[in-house]
């Protein structure tokens, strides 16, 4: 705005000199653009290898398991979650690092910025965040707290949608007509697990909102600080507007940075259990049966089957 103000009608002589900064925008969106196709290949590069590795722990500690407990409920369900922390907490916790990391530095570079204009501005909108931060650490607790009490009817849920796709049980189903019985019964299950899911979202909205509200009054705080600097002489007209459109701007990514963060505390939480199923007590896990040295016998007597 302040080189375009400087040669503000003067012609193709003013437009020759405004080249330059419009030659370097260009150039700032190209490598932007660049680095973003080479991200998104990392991206889908590193996410398949943590997957794939991550489950091949889970399936290596699995084998090792005790047959006996594989009919014990509390340790089929840690077994279950974490199978599934395998296959999408690893590397979302992964992106949700690099993604603080990347946020922090544009924090940094908009901090830069802010204090052309006055040192109060950063603070102001730091404070009017801290409660979101708050408020995005309570919600990764509460709703990973919720995953775990939902983990035993998650699991019958999908169990009956594997009855009612599997091809070994396609028969049954269809000579007694349990079709519409087990449709019904995952049907109420999943009612029940969406109800639960939608209010705690209902209720974390309302201390999200205080958040919010925090971060709309220190915003207009910072916008009379910028009001006075500039009434003052103090900055110039371009740099009103580039520090008002930053105020806008720190917010969203400040934003962004305490949802990261939130998210990031919850990924690890998930984590937790693909740990605790890893570094299960040795008791747990199967150990070497030695076998009589005489021939073993295995007798039947009265067997039958029927429907």
């Amino acid at each position: 705005v302040d080189s375009l103000h400087a040669v503000y009608g003067e012609g193709a002589a003013g437009f020759e000199r405004i080249v330059p900064v419009l030659a370097m925008m260009i150039g700032l969106h190209m490598i932007g653009s660049l680095l973003g196709a080479v991200r998104d290949h990392a991206r889908s590069l590193v996410r398949e290898r943590t997957s794939w590795q991550l489950q091949e722990l889970v399936l290596s500690r699995a084998a090792s398991v005790r047959l006996s407990l594989f009919e014990d409920k509390a340790v089929f369900d840690r077994m279950q979650r974490a199978q599934w922390a395998a296959i999408w907490r690893g590397f979302r916790t992964f992106e949700s690092a690099l993604r603080i990391v990347e946020l922090f530095i544009t924090l940094c570079t908009l901090i830069g910025l802010f204090l052309t204009g006055h040192w109060s501005i950063p603070l102001l909108l730091f404070l009017g965040m801290a409660p979101m931060f708050l408020a995005q650490m309570r919600r990764g607790r509460e709703v990973y707290a919720l995953f775990h009490e939902q983990t035993p009817a998650q699991r019958r849920a999908e169990y009956l949608v594997k009855l009612m796709t599997d091809r070994d049980a396609a028969k049954e189903i269809r000579l007694y007509g349990m079709g519409d019985y087990l449709a019904g019964a995952w049907e109420e299950l999943a009612q029940l697990l969406r109800a639960e899911r939608f209010n705690l979202t209902l209720r974390q909205q309302r201390f999200l909102f205080g958040g919010r509200l925090a971060g709309i009054v220190t915003a207009m705080l910072a916008l009379v600080v910028l009001l006075w600097r500039a009434t003052a002489g103090a900055i110039t007209l371009g740099g009103f507007f580039a520090l008002a459109e930053t105020i806008a701007r720190f917010q969203m990514v400040l934003g962004q940075l305490m949802q990261q963060m939130g998210e990031t505390f919850e990924q690890m939480l998930h984590l937790s259990d693909l740990r605790a199923f890893i570094e299960m007590e040795d008791e747990w896990h199967e150990g070497m049966l030695q076998l009589p040295e005489q021939p073993l016998h295995i007798r039947f007597e009265k067997v039958s089957f029927a429907y």
